[in-house]
């Protein structure tokens, strides 16, 4: 992972049961929340909840070296490319273009 922040759209395609009306609601380190997590920076945990009474439970739907994305589309990565452009690094875009096959973005 490059980087996590919260709240967002977040999926993992190895696992069927984790659909996509999943969402990292927090980012905490130390106990104390933080909105984003780069990649290198020490763990965190990250709370994910699902819309409606359904909510993943550890060592069914996830596991600790399941590799978690954040959901993207053309709209999110055009916001990103208008008002974010500068904030986000190379490794960041070339992670951007890897994924868009994986979510069919054109």
């Amino acid at each position: 992972m490059n980087s996590l922040s919260s709240p967002h759209p977040t999926t993992s395609p190895d696992r069927t049961k984790l659909t996509n009306d999943a969402s990292s609601t927090s980012i905490e380190r130390d106990h104390k929340q933080i909105q984003v997590c780069k990649k290198g920076q020490p763990s965190v945990a990250v709370k994910i909840e699902m819309s409606g009474s359904h909510q993943p439970t550890y060592g069914r739907h996830l596991e600790d070296k399941d590799v978690l994305y954040s959901q993207i589309s053309r709209a999110s990565i055009d916001c990103l490319k208008e008002f974010y452009r500068k904030d986000v690094t190379n490794d960041e875009w070339a992670l951007i273009v890897k994924l868009k096959p994986l979510f069919d973005v054109l």
